[in-house]
């Protein structure tokens, strides 16, 4: 079941999922849709661990690992970029989300500085979107 995520609840999204730290992209997939006339829409798949999988934990290691589907609609401007000499699969320094003029700042490029506070600041990462609604789902791991 989808969780829509508002700018009040960024950090607490993030950090259910210690900051998507060391976790593994999955999936990118950008389509249209067409139900309520035409809106470009990005679904994201990361294999990362859960700290609502267990009660307590000492550890990170003790949490279980799952895929979160995070999906945002409306999206005016993206990038993906990859190269031979760096690859977008692991997201060593996690996720930010921001609020961008006054839309949501999505970042899963591994951007090495603190959260993007700007437009220019979030076009420096290899993989960014800029959409109007987040939301999440969260699926059992598979390694196939």
């Amino acid at each position: 079941m989808k969780q829509v995520v508002d700018e009040k609840q960024f950090a607490k999204f993030i950090d259910r999922f210690n900051g998507f730290y060391d976790s593994s992209l999955v999936n990118i997939s950008m389509r249209y849709n067409y139900n309520d006339g035409p809106e470009f829409l990005l679904e994201v798949s990361i294999a990362t661990r859960d700290t609502q999988s267990v009660d307590e934990y000492e550890s990170i290691a003790e949490l279980e690992w799952v895929i979160v589907v995070i999906y945002l609609s409306r999206v005016t401007e993206i990038a993906v970029r990859e190269s031979d000499k760096t690859s977008l699969i692991c997201v060593s320094n996690g996720i930010h989300l921001s609020t961008v003029n006054g839309q949501i700042g999505f970042e899963f490029g591994d951007y090495y500085y603190e959260e993007p506070a700007t437009l220019d600041e979030l076009r420096q990462s290899d993989a960014y979107a800029v959409g109007e609604k987040l939301s999440f789902e969260v699926l059992p791991y598979s390694s196939d």
